[in-house]
């Protein structure tokens, strides 16, 4: 399970990192017209555009930290239902305890990220 996690989210963030799909090109149609004749038909006059590493960052940042919430209200409630169901066992009440302070510590830990990774990348730009 743990495999499986670390594979979707790796997959995420290289596809959030590649350059595929965020260059767009200049239409070889445009290539004879003036910049005001581009203007009125819509061409791409810059060139190529491509994101920034800031932007990219950003969003690798804003897709990560909702799935790290989610999966630390997953952890929550399932750390409730093992307390429910204990029925008394120490070492089944201890368990969940633990596992509902540590998904609490790291959502707090990811909301950091968040606030600190945004501070500095608008500190840089």
């Amino acid at each position: 399970m743990k495999r499986l996690l670390s594979a979707v989210v790796f997959g995420i963030i290289v596809g959030m990192l590649a350059p595929a799909g965020v260059m767009a090109w200049e239409d070889p149609a445009c290539a004879d017209m003036d910049a005001e004749e581009r203007e009125l038909a819509g061409c791409n006059a810059s060139g190529p555009t491509e994101d920034t590493l800031m932007e990219k960052i950003g969003g690798v940042l804003n897709a990560v930290l909702p799935m790290a919430a989610v999966l630390a209200v997953v952890m929550i409630v399932v750390a409730g239902i093992m307390m429910s169901v204990s029925m008394g066992d120490p070492g089944k009440v201890k368990r969940a305890k633990n596992m509902i302070i540590y998904s609490l510590i790291g959502l707090i830990v990811a909301l950091m990220a968040w606030g600190i990774v945004n501070a500095v990348l608008n500190y840089i730009e």
